[in-house]
């Protein structure tokens, strides 16, 4: 059969009454998605009674694969460019490409509680505040403008900035894209 026997496979090994079965079908009968939950339920002469109700997911469904495709898109167009992509909200970092990985040497695990401004120069930070600032005010700022990123304790490299505000989970945010300069300015 296509659906579960919820009446046989209803109770533990106690005899008590198992939670809800929440499964995922595709009809047959119009080719769409349906989430079906089943559950057994004492009927009021004592038998043991299915209760089932589906809901039509189609358009959630079709909505969720088109928003992973293009999440993975996303994700295989920011590997393939040479520059940094970081997305940061109040000073918070909400998404930090590999490239900034491999162009610092720096681990993954050390960005994940990091700010915006600490992986800057200290030098440059209240430069890149009075832009973010500016920035986010509607101000005119600089079209691009040059920063250095702690790469080691004692090394940094120097970045040309460009940035943007963007919409990001529902919240503006900043898309700033890191060009690594340093050999130029060398």
């Amino acid at each position: 059969s296509l659906f579960p026997d919820v009446i046989t496979e209803s109770k533990d090994e106690n005899g008590n009454i198992k939670p809800p079965l929440v499964y995922e079908i595709i009809s047959t009968e119009n080719n769409r998605w349906y989430q079906c939950t089943d559950k057994a339920i004492r009927w009021h002469d004592g038998r043991l009674v299915k209760m089932g109700i589906s809901l039509d997911i189609h358009e959630w469904k079709l909505t969720s694969e088109a928003l992973r495709a293009s999440e993975e898109k996303f994700k295989t167009l920011i590997s393939q460019l040479p520059d940094v992509v970081i997305v940061h909200r109040n000073n918070k970092l909400l998404f930090v490409s590999d490239q900034m990985f491999d162009i610092s040497g720096i681990p993954r695990y050390e960005y994940k509680n990091s700010t915006f401004l600490e992986l800057l120069h200290p030098e440059d930070r209240n430069k890149v505040m009075d832009i973010s600032k500016k920035r986010l005010s509607g101000e005119p700022v600089p079209e691009k403008y040059d920063v250095r990123i702690k790469c080691s304790e004692h090394e940094c490299n120097t970045f040309e900035v460009r940035g943007t505000i963007i919409d990001f989970e529902g919240e503006k945010a900043t898309l700033t894209v890191l060009t690594n300069i340093t050999e130029n300015k060398r």
